[in-house]
């Protein structure tokens, strides 16, 4: 995984393709460690959307499980 980065940033630029498809550019799938069908949450926001890797979710809710369980005096 690489390096923390900005809380927003803009990276690029990408078009839907006649499938519905929206492409990752190689070098983000690469900074992120996405291969091919790497499941993504899609969430909207407004008028916008934001698409969040599966595993980074995972992560965070492992986060927030774990520093729960802690704050209870469990290990």
């Amino acid at each position: 995984m690489s390096a923390p980065t900005k809380a927003l940033e803009y990276l690029t630029t990408t078009k839907i393709g006649e499938k519905g498809q929206l492409t990752v550019p190689k070098q983000f799938r690469e900074d992120l460690g996405l291969g091919t069908g790497a499941p993504f949450a899609v969430l909207r926001l407004g008028d916008g959307l934001i698409l969040l890797p599966e595993q980074q979710r995972f992560e965070r809710l492992c986060e927030k499980v774990s520093s729960t369980l802690t704050a209870a005096g469990l290990t």
